[in-house]
């Protein structure tokens, strides 16, 4: 019975798909084989001539995605988009291409010439903010991408719809809230693995608060980011963990008021505190870093009313928050 009543409350809000978010899946090239390529080829065609860097492109695979970061491989993609002329303009990566026979220029999933990449026409969305993940995960692992950057179809990305700041999305969408709510509307892969596509991730159901309210939300995802960047993971699960609580109270404000276990005006007050006015963005990592270890002390002192209510949440709410917060 619970898990249809915190559906139901959770589906209080509009999905992505109703927000207007543009959902992608990542490009298929047709032939990865040829497409591909590692640091090596790619100096060898930089030797050669430096133009073809113009086609050489960062990608990453599915797998190259965690939660809150990315590791980037040392391969690259060909982007011989249609429009391109290879063979005149780019003869080294044509003499390359062509290198792979007949079959690789006879397949079927090809662009207008067989040099070219099969037909994308969103291409020029990887060159903005995009959140990106992997599809098969049993957690969410969504993280942020500011870069050029092109996935390759084991991932997915999408641009954040209009009045929604991207790394408050981000932060709905790496919260336990959402990691259960797929659970109720998935299916698996035949290993039991979920599958995070387009198909489920549309229908989450996302708060739409005003910009002011979603700056708690971005700081402490900035907060993330900069500790994964920098390898202090020790700290990112307090800050998950507030987060999460954050997250709850906006899926479940009254429960959550009626239960005093509300955190949003207390988190609030201590970040303010901290912050002072300054923006984290344009800080000096050392002073990052001083706001990162005042917060981590702030939220882990006994008296901290963030960290007591925190604690209370599955004892208060053993039919709401228990489930999630217990759901793997």
């Amino acid at each position: 019975v619970y898990i249809s009543k915190i559906q139901e409350m959770m589906e209080n809000h509009f999905s992505l798909e109703q927000l207007g978010t543009k959902i992608r899946l990542g490009i298929a090239t047709g032939n990865n084989d040829a497409f591909i390529i590692d640091g090596q080829k790619k100096q060898e065609f930089i030797r050669k001539d430096p133009k073809n860097l113009d086609l050489i492109k960062p990608i990453l695979r599915g797998k190259d995605i965690r939660r809150y970061s990315y590791i980037q491989p040392d391969l690259f993609v060909l982007l011989t988009k249609n429009g391109i002329d290879v063979r005149n303009d780019y003869p080294d990566i044509y003499n390359y291409l062509e290198s792979f026979g007949e079959k690789f220029q006879t397949r079927g999933a090809k662009g207008k010439h067989w040099t070219n990449l099969r037909a994308c026409a969103f291409l020029d969305d990887f060159k903005k903010e995009k959140i990106i993940w992997i599809e098969l995960t049993n957690t969410g692992k969504f993280t942020l991408c500011n870069d050029e950057k092109y996935l390759l179809n084991s991932a997915y990305f999408l641009i954040s719809p209009d009045g929604i700041e991207t790394k408050y999305l981000l932060s709905i969408l790496n919260s336990k809230a959402i990691g259960f709510y797929i659970k109720t509307i998935a299916a698996t892969s035949g290993m039991g693995t979920i599958r995070w596509i387009n198909n489920y991730v549309k229908e989450f159901p996302i708060p739409k608060i005003p910009k002011e309210n979603q700056d708690a939300f971005i700081l402490l995802v900035d907060s993330i980011l900069y500790t994964k960047n920098n390898r202090v993971d020790h700290k990112v699960d307090l800050f998950d963990a507030v987060i999460n609580g954050l997250v709850f109270q906006l899926y479940f404000p009254d429960h959550m008021k009626e239960k005093q276990i509300d955190i949003m005006q207390f988190v609030e007050k201590d970040l303010a505190e901290v912050m002072q006015d300054r923006d984290f963005e344009q800080l000096p990592d050392s002073e990052k870093e001083t706001v990162i270890n005042q917060l981590h002390a702030k939220w882990s002192h006994p008296d901290s009313e963030v960290r007591n209510r925190i604690k209370l949440f599955a004892v208060r709410s053993p039919d709401i928050l228990k489930p999630i917060l217990g759901s793997k």
